[in-house]
């Protein structure tokens, strides 16, 4: 099964559908393309992850340090999100982003993009998760 990266919506938003990023591509690629982050100018999609208290308890079971990490309730706008991917998407299609798969990458970033895009034209919020 594996970790992969998942979104929460604030409120549902139509013709977005969370469930359709696969997410494990980019689950692997997250804690690189986070490092791109600064030398592409946006914000690191670590920056958008929330963890709940739930969460955070069950990694605490296992031993997963958080790294400062509060349990918080804290939502996104889509639209600064959307700029992140945007970047990442044009980084990885560049070819100056190394990726086990490029191709399931870029199908998770776009998938990514087209949620955040339609949530964003609504002014809805987000936040990335991740599923175990």
């Amino acid at each position: 099964m594996g970790t992969s990266v998942l979104v929460e919506l604030e409120r549902p938003v139509e013709d977005a559908d969370p469930a359709l990023l696969d997410g494990k591509a980019l689950a692997y690629a997250l804690d690189a393309l986070d490092e791109a982050a600064l030398e592409l100018g946006v914000t690191p999609l670590g920056a958008f992850y929330h963890v709940s208290s739930d969460d955070a308890d069950f990694l605490d079971e296992l031993g997963v340090e958080l790294d400062g990490i509060e349990p918080e309730d804290a939502w996104f706008d889509a639209s600064h999100g959307l700029v992140s991917v945007r970047a990442f998407t044009r980084y990885v299609e560049s070819g100056s982003f190394s990726s086990e798969d490029p191709d399931a990458l870029l199908a998770d970033l776009y998938e990514l993009a087209d949620l955040l895009s339609v949530v964003s034209g609504v002014g809805g919020r987000w936040r990335l998760g991740y599923a175990y």
